[in-house]
């Protein structure tokens, strides 16, 4: 009973708090989901409107029970769209749709000033459901905000595939100081509903386009928190959610989503994990290492990036190399361990590179060595071209699509 006291007062007073483990945010942060409602990110935000539309940029009183894109009769006919009725908002956008369905990549813009991001073309299908909400999962207004099974969630900025919103910054800035924008903070994932989403944050300015981005490959109960430090050259912080393929139950969160002063204040870390935690490289292959962090009282934290103090030793030298962000490269044959370091916890990949000739790479659209491009999954039986993992299909007659060979 005086936990649960406890918690209430908490939550009341402004504090975020995970119930599930009793672990809160600070107090002092701006909450992402106030702003994607109207609001200043200090709880200003009218009580009435629940979130903001991608087709036109204009703050909504009442959710949306289904599909919506940019043809659409209450569109304004942009991508991305203004939004007259805040500072802190540069742009609404739908990621999509791709104009080359066999590109593996797109780019879309992402801020009024035509700043794009180049979305994997799985991610680009032009259409959203709902509207991007506050306090909500992506697409489902009125219910417990969940991620990764966890359902106590105090707010969030809900965004269903596949679709954007872009924070100004610089008007954050102007409003709250330049003190209070140093470090993003939010637990972000899916429900129980089951789908598959790629989420993102993304930093970037005029001047130099897209600074630095982290992104998540959730599907149904994923999450983890993430920490991303905002230098003073950021002028836009994106959030978006793409829909990995299809569209079903692309309930984006995020979770807790705040803006708070830096250095971003990790959690003790309890235990690392790494993974794959055995790789097989071909002479020429490379790997990505993910780091995780388990705390015990937070999801599991997302430490791949030397940012997050993350650090990488390869052992014998000579057989891999492993780059500050934990991309595994091959040398020469042999097998080595590589190691991950954070909070005085370690743990460790064991790599194996090989002389082999993988078939199943050169299927692929590889050489055999395992450099096949991670978007490509075969090759299509009725055209001279390789199948995009997005599309992969049960069988394909499609006769727009025979080369008639």
């Amino acid at each position: 009973m005086a936990r649960s006291m406890a918690k209430a007062a908490l939550v009341l007073a402004g504090v975020s708090c995970l119930a599930a483990w009793g672990a809160c945010a600070r107090a002092q942060g701006l909450n992402l989901g106030d702003i994607a409602a109207g609001g200043d990110g200090s709880g200003t935000a009218s009580a009435g409107q629940i979130g903001i539309d991608p087709r036109n940029g204009q703050f909504a009183t009442a959710p949306v029970d289904g599909h919506i894109q940019e043809t659409d009769p209450e569109a304004d006919g942009l991508n991305p769209s203004p939004v007259p009725g805040s500072n802190y908002i540069d742009s609404v956008f739908f990621i999509g749709p791709a104009l080359d369905p066999t590109a593996p990549t797109f780019a879309q813009a992402i801020t009024q000033s035509g700043v794009t991001f180049d979305f994997p073309t799985a991610d680009g299908i032009g259409t959203g459901w709902n509207h991007i909400l506050k306090d909500g999962n992506g697409g489902e207004a009125g219910l417990p905000i969940e991620v990764g099974g966890v359902g106590t969630w105090a707010s969030a900025v809900g965004i269903h595939s596949s679709t954007g919103i872009t924070y100004d910054l610089n008007a954050v800035r102007a409003t709250h100081g330049n003190e209070a924008v140093g470090c993003l903070s939010t637990n972000w994932g899916m429900d129980a509903c089951g789908g598959g989403v790629v989420l993102y944050a993304i930093l970037a300015n005029d001047a130099s386009g897209v600074l630095s981005e982290r992104r998540f490959r959730a599907g149904a109960n994923a999450g983890e928190l993430m920490q991303m430090a905002i230098p003073a050259e950021a002028r836009y912080l994106i959030l978006a959610t793409g829909s990995d393929g299809g569209d079903g139950c692309d309930h984006g969160t995020f979770a807790d989503a705040f803006i708070g002063s830096a250095p971003c204040s990790l959690p003790a870390v309890d235990e690392l994990r790494v993974s794959p935690p055995e790789a097989l490289l071909g002479s020429k292959g490379t790997v990505q290492l993910r780091v995780t962090g388990i705390t015990g009282s937070t999801l599991p934290l997302d430490l791949t990036a030397a940012a997050t103090g993350t650090t990488y030793s390869a052992a014998p030298a000579g057989v891999v190399t492993v780059g500050a962000d934990g991309l595994v490269a091959a040398v020469s044959l042999g097998r080595a361990e590589v190691t991950a370091s954070n909070g005085g916890k370690t743990a460790v990949a064991v790599i194996t590179v090989a002389d082999f000739i993988d078939l199943g790479d050169i299927v692929g659209g590889g050489n055999g060595l395992l450099t096949k491009p991670d978007e490509m999954s075969g090759v299509r039986l009725d055209a001279d071209s390789f199948l995009l993992t997005q599309d992969l299909p049960c069988e394909n007659n499609d006769s727009a699509d025979l080369d008639g060979l």
